[in-house]
């Protein structure tokens, strides 16, 4: 797919949503969640094919915007040694989950 980190963080909201227990807040998330990420990929898109052209609206008809075609086998996928690059690259992410996962056990105590 072409907007993997999209997708996941969509993924991470709404599990936050799901833990508050709040059914109108679940709701709200993924509609703001999809509405914001929906302008987002607009805007990078249109970008995107200005840039490339015909390359990227080639890329575009063979990868998918939000799901993948089909899952690779797990045999066939190269893990890296060290997720280091990856946690370090995330760091902002990572802070906002930790800060909101405190936040969710403090209000429901």
């Amino acid at each position: 797919m072409r907007n993997p980190l999209y997708v996941g963080n969509f993924i991470i909201v709404i599990g936050f949503a799901i833990f508050s227990a709040v059914g109108w807040f679940i709701l709200v998330c993924a509609l703001l969640c999809a509405l914001q990420y929906y302008f987002i990929v607009q805007y990078e898109e249109s970008v995107l094919k200005e840039k490339f052209g015909d390359e990227y609206l080639n890329y575009c008809e063979e990868v998918p915007t939000w799901f993948p075609k089909k899952t690779p086998k797990l045999a066939n996928i190269d893990c890296p040694e060290s997720f280091s690059p990856a946690i370090r690259s995330e760091k902002r992410t990572l802070t906002a989950v930790m800060v909101l996962l405190l936040l969710l056990i403090i209000i429901n105590g």
